[in-house]
């Protein structure tokens, strides 16, 4: 698809842009209801921007920004070393919406360390976005105790899920756990299955980010993304290129690069 950028506005082109982008892994899937509902809730594509790439803005400027650029609103990051502070929640995330809302941005998506109903801090940051509007978050991200099998801690997180998800349903939110490439639960994508099985997958499922599943996966990472569609209810656009690089002068290898 070609597109002349003057003949939009900078709003327009960065929608068309994120459509462009979004649709190409799931082309196989266009006739998939679950994967035009994850895409299209609203019949119409939204795109948010991480503000950890404005992470050095206060929430006025961080919300002119993104604005400026065309975005629907900001993937908020409310978690540690984040634009709200988990412990400052109360005080600090109602002016980080307040100056999103004078741009016209929506407060609808937030990345967090949520995983544990029981942690007080964490609760109260899902109850406090809940009254403020937000609909969906990303969860914290889990790594497999070097002393317990990986299917006994599978087990274990299941069961975190499910109680995560009945916490989200009674506050109106969707939870997305995302893959991230390394050895965090979740990065070959298919140990993350028997975790959101143990859930209904509506009020729990995935963040897929297609930039780590690639990183991980290579040339099957489509394979994971089959499996794991039906829990996604939202997508990260990243992406990354296999580079050949010479080192040595002569030697010839691949390096992952990232492009965004």
């Amino acid at each position: 698809m070609s597109i002349k950028s003057e003949n939009f506005s900078r709003r327009e082109f960065a929608k068309l842009t994120g459509l462009a982008l979004a649709t190409i892994p799931f082309m196989s899937f266009v006739n998939n209801p679950l994967v035009k509902t994850a895409l299209e809730p609203d019949g119409d594509l939204k795109v948010y921007l991480f503000s950890k790439h404005l992470q050095f803005l206060n929430y006025n400027d961080m919300s002119a920004a993104a604005a400026n650029m065309g975005f629907n609103g900001l993937d908020l990051t409310v978690r540690r070393k984040g634009h709200v502070l988990p412990e400052n929640v109360l005080e600090d995330l109602p002016k980080a919406v307040d100056a999103m809302k004078k741009y016209g941005l929506a407060p609808k998506m937030m990345s967090t360390n949520v995983w544990d109903v029981k942690d007080k801090v964490q609760k109260k940051v899902l109850e406090t976005a809940s009254k403020l509007g937000f609909s969906h978050y990303r969860t914290d991200w889990l790594k497999y105790p070097e002393d317990v099998s990986i299917s006994e801690s599978q087990a274990l997180f299941g069961k975190q899920a499910k109680e995560l998800e009945i916490l989200n349903k009674k506050l109106g939110l969707i939870g997305g756990y995302q893959n991230h490439a390394g050895k965090h639960v979740g990065a070959p994508i298919w140990d993350l299955l028997p975790i959101l099985e143990a859930t209904d997958g509506k009020n729990m499922g995935s963040q897929y980010d297609i930039r780590h599943a690639v990183i991980e996966g290579g040339e099957s990472w489509e394979l994971g993304l089959r499996k794991i569609k039906p829990y996604i209810n939202s997508i990260v656009l990243k992406d990354v290129k296999w580079e050949k690089k010479m080192v040595n002068g002569n030697q010839l290898m691949f390096l992952l690069v990232k492009v965004w």
